[in-house]
């Protein structure tokens, strides 16, 4: 698992350049579309003209181009334009050429289709324009006229099934528009009824053509039937449409999907050629190579046969005229997909149980087609938006049924999307999670093979699945059992986006998805982490009870352990605080974090900060997009920083694409940020070196007390003690970040006024990273020189917020900065006094007189107040004073005033809790030290000040 494998780029495109062959195929084929389109402007004014022959032969055309697109096995998910995804697509270039003729297009639709007299002319036209919808802009084309929709829908409950089908088909495009979609809502709860109706129908009708005929025993004895052959047929459909791109043009026929075995009385070729074997030789033979087949899904997953036997299987063919009862149901099932996802449409939905249909069509033993049975998978998709219909599903048995369906088929695709779909429900994943061992097993090893062998819209599922779901203890448990972080690893690696080489060229739509790859990958390792890490701090209170050795204590919300069955999510509040514990662990005992070891090894430090090397490349994503995803990747990162060894990664040189840069200087800069960097990834970055130079207080306490201990206890040099050799990395630590000017930055960040919602976060987080730095002793006295420390620029900020809104984080600014100003100054400072505070000297005058004991001769005060009596003229009062309190006898004169504190100052230096050099610079004998001795002034004869010991 520590070891990586090395796979091939990928662009996220799944159709390879065409061939010499197949671009010359390609030009014939657009000419003769062009010649056909230059009749129609020819002749399409003329009423006597027939537009159905061009009608049909344009259709053709664009059906063999769809069958071909669809033997490249593109992403079944993917709904744009085929132009956009494969420009080099033959159906790409057909729809691009049809779509630029605004005569024929806006002909088709308000002619052709709206014709009311002639059924055939509308039947061809909807033929049409049902070829045309992976180009089509819902918007543009079902918005005019205002009859069309309307009319769709009369077509849909009309008599004639192939109008009925197609209507079907457009319908469901139309109600991609969200406009549509509320304007005809009681079209579609009428509809909605009747459709699923009318798919049991033809379920029922297709479930009789699909009854083997009755055998013919007599036959047996004939010697004719030792002639007979079988073989797995080539589709007609397919067949026709090699020829038509040929150019040979050919009457449609038609095909079922049972017809998996055909008998022939002519010889097939030799290598299709099979025997069928005699009864005595049954025994002798070996046995043959196992064929796939709907009986035996599991045969789909492992054969080895050829992908022409295959493919009816795996990706299925699509006939769309004559129109098929496979076809016609898939079309339904289609619209009833664009209406799944609406709450008011839910309750047709379950009148017309359509949970049990839907589950008789996922058993392709039954439907035949995997491509009908995608299409259910799709409406199937599309309920389990509900939270409802998720947990009936779930307790109907529909995950063993998904199972059931071959990892390698189209149909997988739809599987793991239905997974994402439950993740979003934490009722469902709870009852996925108390499925028995075995069936948790196999449904995380099947998300787990899509994860890695499917299209790109199947392993985005699989990984925003996870996303939602490794919160769960059951699920992250076989993540990890199932190799799945390595997985993720390559889910991202892999991509020519993230490559350090120069000149790889990718198209606009290759940079979209690539993106969106990385967008999922950062959500799930962030997921990832968080979890392993709420899982570490429970084994941690677990093994040591409420207080922790380094000092720190477990937050109030942490009273149970979570169940393996239920999610973690209510440790989000806690998240950075449960960050720390793990982290100053971690650090204190010198153990290490072996899910976090896994993934640096496997370079992840490295992709996570390429994630945000690489976006500023990204100049065709939008702003938010990228800041969310380079976001969770440093959140992501910070968690890795939890282990302390992992943090020396961030100080060698990486080396991207145009660019090579340390860790900690890609940190430095997205923090101070770009006019286009949202806060929370400034944050989010400057969180990344508070983990690398913060120790908390009482970890800081306790490692120095470990550290005297072992002075102590030790009289012999021996080897480094850990704690020693945290001090080392913290100072390996903090000298890196001085190199990169992070003293600087940090002032640069404490000192920000935008922007002014976030700017107080800001300040906080920068105080404390600042904090944690500052207790080098370099740059402690590095601090007393700057104009933050020496001209009380920390203090002016603590005097009011940048935000009114926002006192309850100037609040916390304001504690961080006090701890600030304790660990430069070395002496403990009151909230209070931190903002009156003029500058680092009046800070040291004033600590040396708060940390002074003065005390008084009794009589020498007495014959102060008597001096003072006598001079303002108060004799009598005097006189009284000296009587009881017995003074003696002497004359009034002026005393020596000259304080002991004006005398010269000691320098402050760097490091204000070493004072025994200052002792000697203050040259009066009656001052002393705290803890030390104490100041006593004893008037006595000439009033000379005499010192003593405090007792």
């Amino acid at each position: 698992m520590t070891t990586k494998e090395i796979w091939p780029l990928r662009s996220t495109e799944t159709m390879y350049i065409l061939s010499q062959r197949d671009l010359k195929i390609s030009t014939t084929l657009i000419a003769k579309l062009n010649a056909l389109l230059t009749t129609f402007d020819e002749n399409h004014t003329n009423s006597n003209w027939d537009p159905i022959p061009l009608l049909k032969e344009i259709s053709k055309m664009l059906e063999n181009a769809t069958e071909k697109f669809i033997k490249n096995d593109p992403d079944p998910m993917d709904d744009r334009h085929p132009h956009r995804t494969h420009p080099d697509s033959l159906l790409g270039n057909i729809l691009k050429l049809i779509f630029k003729n605004d005569d024929f297009m806006t002909k088709l639709v308000v002619s052709y289709v709206l014709a009311r007299e002639n059924v055939e002319l509308s039947i061809q036209g909807c033929r049409l324009l049902l070829a045309c919808v992976p180009g089509l802009d819902p918007i543009v084309v079902f918005s005019e006229p205002d009859d069309f929709v309307p009319r769709l829908y009369q077509y849909a409950r009309g008599k004639n099934e192939t109008l009925s089908g197609y209507a079907f088909c457009l319908l469901a495009s139309a109600m991609e528009n969200t406009e549509n979609t509320s304007k005809y809502r009681d079209e579609n709860s009428r509809l909605v009824p009747w459709a699923l109706r009318k798919l049991r129908e033809l379920m029922h009708r297709t479930a009789e053509e699909h009854k083997p005929p009755p055998t013919d025993f007599s036959s047996l004895n004939n010697p004719e039937s030792k002639k007979v052959r079988f073989e797995i047929p080539s589709n007609p459909v397919e067949d026709q449409s090699k020829e038509n791109l040929n150019g040979v043009q050919q009457e449609p026929t038609t095909s079922t999907a049972a017809e998996t075995v055909t008998f022939s009385e002519q010889a097939p070729p030799p290598k299709k050629r099979r025997t069928e074997p005699c009864l005595s030789s049954l025994q002798r033979a070996e046995p043959s190579k196992r064929v796939p087949s709907f009986h035996n899904l599991a045969n789909l997953d492992d054969s080895n046969s050829r992908w022409d036997i295959l493919q009816p299987f795996l990706i299925g063919n699509e006939q769309v005229y004559p129109l098929s009862l496979a076809s016609y149901q898939r079309f339904i099932l289609q619209f009833l997909a664009s209406c799944g996802e609406y709450q008011d449409l839910l309750p047709q939905a379950y009148e017309g149980n359509a949970l049990k249909l839907l589950l008789k069509y996922c058993d392709l033993e039954k439907s035949k087609d995997i491509r009908l049975t995608f299409d259910a998978l799709r409406y199937l998709t599309s309920l389990l938006v509900h939270r409802k219909v998720a947990l009936e599903f779930m307790q109907m048995g529909g995950i063993p049924a998904l199972l059931r369906l071959p990892r390698a088929s189209l149909a997988s695709c739809a599987v793991v999307t239905c997974f994402y779909y439950i993740a979003y429900n934490n009722d469902a994943v709870e009852l996925l999670c108390q499925m028995s061992d075995e069936e948790l097993d196999d449904a995380i090893q099947y998300i787990l093979y899509c994860f890695e062998h499917n299209h790109e819209s199947g392993k985005s599922s699989a990984c925003m699945f996870f996303a939602q779901t490794l919160e769960f203890k059951a699920i992250l448990t076989r993540f990890d059992k199932f190799d799945g972080p390595r997985m993720l690893y390559n889910y991202v690696s892999t991509l020519n986006l993230m490559q350090p080489t120069v000149g790889i060229s990718l198209t606009e739509e290759q940079v979209h998805t690539s993106t969106q790859v990385v967008r999922a990958f950062s959500a799930t390792i962030k997921s990832y982490l968080i979890a392993h890490i709420f899982v570490k701090v429970e084994n941690y209170k677990r093994q040591y009870g409420n207080t922790l050795p380094c000092g720190l204590k477990f937050p109030e919300q942490m009273q149970s352990e979570c169940s393996p069955t239920k999610s973690m999510k209510s440790y989000q509040e806690i998240s950075t605080e449960l960050e720390t514990i793990v982290l100053e662990m971690l650090r204190y005992t010198g153990h290490t974090f072996p899910e976090i070891q896994n993934m640096c090894t496997l370079g992840m430090v490295k992709v996570l900060l390429g994630v945000r090397v690489h976006s500023r490349e990204w100049m065709n994503v939008s702003a938010g997009v990228r800041n969310d995803m380079c976001t969770n990747a440093f959140e992501a990162l910070r968690m890795m920083l939890c282990q302390p060894s992992i943090q020396l990664d961030l100080i060698p040189i990486h080396r991207f694409s145009q660019s090579a840069f340390d860790g900690l200087t890609i940190l430095f800069r997205t923090a101070l940020g770009r006019p286009d960097d949202e806060t929370c990834l400034r944050m989010a970055a400057l969180s990344c070196i508070q983990r690398c130079v913060y120790v908390e207080p009482e970890c800081w306490k306790t490692i120095i007390q470990k550290m005297k201990d072992e002075q102590r206890q030790s009289t012999t040099l021996i080897a480094k003690s850990k704690y020693e050799q945290i001090m080392n990395h913290l100072e390996t630590m903090w000298t890196e970040v001085r190199k990169t000017d992070g003293i600087m930055a940090l002032i640069e960040l404490i000192n920000v006024t935008t922007p002014l919602t976030d700017a107080d976060s800001i300040r906080r987080l920068a105080t404390n990273t600042l904090t944690g730095l500052a207790r080098h002793p370099e740059v402690r006295q590095i601090l007393t020189k700057l104009p933050i420390i020496a001209q009380s620029g920390l203090q002016i900020l603590m005097r009011e917020p940048v935000c009114s809104d926002k006192r309850d984080i100037h609040a916390g600014f304001c504690k961080e900065a006090v701890q600030l100003l304790q660990i430069v100054h070395g002496r403990k400072i009151h909230d209070s006094q931190a903002k009156d505070l003029q500058s680092s000297e009046k800070s040291h005058r004033q600590w040396v007189v708060e940390n002074t004991k003065v005390s008084v001769n009794q009589v020498e005060l007495l014959q102060l107040i008597h001096d003072h009596l006598v001079k303002n003229k108060l004799d009598s009062v005097a006189a009284m004073l000296k009587t009881e309190a017995k003074l003696p006898d002497r004359p009034t004169r002026m005393t020596n005033n000259q304080s002991i504190m004006n005398k010269p100052l000691p320098s402050t230096g760097s490091n204000f809790t070493k004072l025994s050099n200052t002792k000697e610079t203050i040259s009066s004998p009656g001052i002393h030290f705290p803890n030390d001795e104490s100041i006593s002034f004893d008037r006595r004869g000439d009033d000379v000040c005499h010192a003593h010991t405090a007792t």
